[in-house]
C-alpha cells in the first residue's frame, strides 16, 4: 500500500469519524429529553428508534456477511474478479434495500460506500498512470454535492423522508470536513503532496469518472431546484461548493505550497498560491456553516441550526490550535482558548435560542 491509498484512506476515515459523531449526536437529540422531541420531525424519531435500529443493523449485517461471502470464494478462484467491483455490487445492493424498504442505515452506509469505492479505485487509476491524485479528493466531494441534492430532492417527497434528511446531513458533512481539512496547514500539505505526478487526465479512468460525478453533482443540484427542493441561495452555496472542489484539479505540481518538504511547517512557509487557497477554503468553511444556520432559520428547521451550531463551534475551536498554539506562550494560549470558547459558546447559544424562539413564535402566528 503506497502513501497515497494512506492519505486516502486517512481521509475517507476521518470522514466516517465525523459521520458517525455527527449520527450520535443526532440519535442523542433525538432520544433526548421528551421536552426537546417536540421539536424532533416524526420521521427522525422512527429511523433512530431502538426498534428501528436494530432491524436496519441486523440488515446491514447480513450485506456485511454476503461481502465477505464473495471476497473469500473470489478468492477461492483466484480472484477473476477485482475486490473493488465486488465491494460496488455490494454497495448497490445496499442502496437498493434502503430505497425499497425505505432504510436510513443502509441507503447511508451505500452512500458512504460509493466514495469509499471511488478512492480506492481512483488509487489504483493513479498508481497505474502515475498521474496527479486530486482528482480522487475532487470527486469524493463532489460525491458528497451529490448525496446533498438528492436527500434535498427526496426529503419533498414524504414517503421518502425516512432516510432523506440522512442523505442530506451526510452530503453536508462530506463537503464541510474536506473544506475544514484544505483549510489547514496539514491539509495544504497533502494538497502539495497529491499534486505530484504527470497531469490526472493522462488516466482514461479519473477523467472519465470524473466528468461523470461532475455531471451528477450538477444534476442533482439542477433537479433539486426545479423541485423547489433548494432555494436561489442554496444553489449558489452547492454550485460555490462544487468550483471550490474542481479547482483542486488545476494545483500544480511544482511544489507552489511550502518552501520546505515536511509535513510539519509554519504558515510563513506558504507561497502565495498556498496562502491564496487557504483563504479560499476557510471562507467556504465559515459561508457552508453559517448557511446551514440560516437555512435551518429560513426553514423553520430547529436541527439544521443545531447541526451548524455544533459544527461551527467545533471549527472555532480547531481553529485557534491551528493558527496560534506556535505562536502565543502556552499559558496565554490556553487562558486566550478559554475565554474565546466561552464568548463564542455563550454567543452562540443566546443565538440559537432566540432563532428557535422566533421560529416557535412565527409557527404559533401562523397557526
Amino acid at each position: 500500500m503506497d502513501s497515497f491509498e494512506l492519505i486516502i484512506l486517512g481521509i475517507l476515515a476521518v470522514i466516517a469519524i465525523v459521520v458517525g459523531g455527527a449520527v450520535w449526536l443526532i440519535v442523542h437529540f433525538v432520544r433526548g429529553r421528551k421536552s426537546a422531541q417536540s421539536t424532533v420531525p416524526a420521521h427522525l424519531r422512527l429511523a433512530f428508534s431502538s426498534e428501528d435500529a436494530i432491524s436496519q443493523l441486523l440488515i446491514l449485517l447480513a450485506l456485511s456477511f454476503g461481502m465477505l461471502g464473495l471476497f473469500a470464494f473470489d478468492r477461492e478462484l483466484s480472484y477473476p474478479v477485482s475486490w473493488q467491483t465486488l465491494f460496488l455490487v455490494v454497495v448497490i445492493a445496499a442502496g437498493g434495500v434502503g430505497y425499497k424498504m425505505k432504510l436510513l442505515y443502509p441507503i447511508c452506509s451505500a452512500a458512504i460506500g460509493t466514495m469509499v469505492w471511488f478512492g480506492a479505485q481512483g488509487g489504483e487509476w493513479v498508481s497505474k498512470a502515475q498521474v496527479q491524485a486530486l482528482p480522487v479528493v475532487t470527486g469524493i466531494g463532489l460525491l458528497g454535492v451529490f448525496w446533498y441534492c438528492v436527500g434535498a430532492s427526496l426529503d419533498v417527497l414524504p414517503k421518502f423522508r425516512r432516510f432523506a434528511t440522512g442523505l442530506f446531513i451526510l452530503g453536508l458533512i462530506v463537503v464541510a470536513g474536506l473544506f475544514f481539512f484544505l483549510s489547514s496547514n496539514s491539509g495544504l500539505e497533502v494538497v502539495q503532496d497529491l499534486a505530484r505526478g504527470n497531469a490526472w487526465y493522462g488516466s482514461f479512468g479519473i477523467g472519465l469518472s470524473l466528468l461523470v460525478i461532475t455531471l451528477l453533482a450538477i444534476g442533482s443540484a439542477v433537479f433539486a431546484y426545479s423541485r423547489r427542493a433548494i432555494s436561489n441561495t442554496e444553489l449558489t452555496g452547492v454550485i460555490l461548493a462544487s468550483l471550490f472542489l474542481l479547482l483542486l484539479i488545476f494545483v500544480p505540481s511544482n511544489g507552489a505550497f511550502s518552501e520546505n518538504s515536511g509535513y510539519y511547517y509554519t504558515p510563513a512557509a506558504l507561497s502565495g498560491l498556498g496562502i491564496g487557497l487557504a483563504i479560499v477554503y476557510n471562507i467556504a468553511i465559515f459561508g457552508l456553516l453559517v448557511g446551514t444556520i440560516l437555512s435551518g432559520y429560513t426553514r423553520k428547521e430547529s436541527w439544521r441550526i443545531n447541526l451548524g451550531a455544533v459544527l461551527m463551534f467545533l471549527l472555532i475551536l480547531v481553529k485557534y490550535f491551528d493558527w496560534f498554539f506556535t505562536f502565543l506562550d502556552k499559558s496565554v494560549f490556553f487562558l486566550g482558548a478559554g475565554l474565546i470558547l466561552f464568548l463564542v459558546g455563550y454567543g452562540m447559544e443566546r443565538a440559537r435560542k432566540m432563532m428557535l424562539a422566533s421560529m416557535t413564535t412565527q409557527n404559533s402566528n401562523e397557526t
